[in-house]
């Protein structure tokens, strides 16, 4: 392992040491034995208008999660690489607030994670007590057979009796934004199977969603579903010379030569990830490697673990 990870780092080294700009991702993770990372992503587009994104660490970070010891952790990383500074062209983050004040502290351009803000958003908005009864509800559905696999045998029986698809259900995972629609899609989806197979079960009649319930979650699912909003983003993007299915790479890998100037721009600016997510999905091969059987493994073997997994 150690020499796949050398030969694999030195390819990804040769790959980015000629990078004009480019921009980052970061994020902090704790493994299941509570032991702290930091993890950096780098994403470029290439003189062939092909975007490009790698994952550079996912180190072991021990220090205090002050915005100071985040901010030199960051410096100290771009450094390893033998990237520099000004040809950052900006970092996204989540909001936490030590990150915040590191990328401050850098003096480094930060955007905020869209994916974030958009969460932040829709819980601000969907605030209400029906809203809040009937996803409690939806939860508690989830919970009760995640739980319990006698209930998703059952399950299964009833969703062929229904002739619905074999489907699981789906949890809300409170920092992704995209969960909640998708929990409740798959309990209105499966409502008429998990409606019979908790109707027979006395612990769990009082779960069975009432009219209301379903009414609501209709409502919300629509909504998150973001109707409204496409009907005004496509008339935006009907105003647009470029149609709003267009790869903007693709269009500038044609057009470059015409509009060589604004082309830097677009291969400057348009490098910059939307969303931090790049960094969590790090965490998510961290949290594969560093299983309940895996505990032991020394941090600087996790980060080339990762490394491999996120590059190979």
């Amino acid at each position: 392992m150690p020499k796949l990870y050398a030969e694999l780092r030195e390819n990804v080294e040769k790959e980015l040491c000629d990078l004009k700009y480019f921009a980052t991702t970061t994020n902090l993770w704790s493994s299941r034995t509570m032991e702290p990372f930091l993890s950096l992503t780098i994403h470029y587009i290439m003189d062939d208008w092909n975007l490009g994104s790698r994952c550079l660490q996912t180190s072991y970070f021990p220090a205090e999660h002050t915005a100071e010891e985040i901010a030199q952790g960051l410096k100290e990383a771009l450094e390893s690489w033998g990237f520099k500074e000004e040809s950052q062209v900006c970092i996204t983050t989540d909001n936490g607030t030590n990150v915040v004040k590191a990328a401050s502290l850098n003096d480094w351009t930060r955007l905020q994670c869209f994916g974030h803000r958009l969460h932040l958003a829709i819980e601000k908005s969907v605030k209400d007590p029906r809203i809040d009864r009937a996803v409690g509800v939806c939860k508690k559905i989830v919970s009760a057979f995640s739980y319990s696999w006698k209930r998703r045998k059952e399950l299964k029986k009833a969703q062929a009796e229904h002739h619905l698809p074999f489907h699981r259900l789906i949890t809300e995972t409170p920092t992704r934004w995209g969960s909640r629609q998708m929990m409740i899609q798959r309990v209105l989806e499966q409502e008429k199977a998990l409606s019979q197979v908790l109707k027979a079960d006395r612990k769990t009649k009082h779960l069975v969603p009432t009219w209301q319930d379903t009414d609501v979650l209709e409502s919300i699912s629509r909504t998150l579903g973001g109707e409204a909003i496409e009907v005004e983003l496509k008339s935006y993007l009907q105003t647009m010379q470029v149609d709003g299915e267009t790869d903007p790479l693709d269009w500038w890998r044609l057009h470059q030569a015409n509009f060589p100037r604004v082309a830097r721009l677009a291969q400057k600016y348009l490098c910059i990830p939307a969303t931090s997510a790049p960094s969590e999905r790090a965490f998510s091969f961290g949290g594969n490697i560093v299983t309940c059987h895996r505990s032991l493994l020394k941090p600087e073997t996790v980060d080339k673990l990762v490394f491999l997994a996120n590059n190979l």
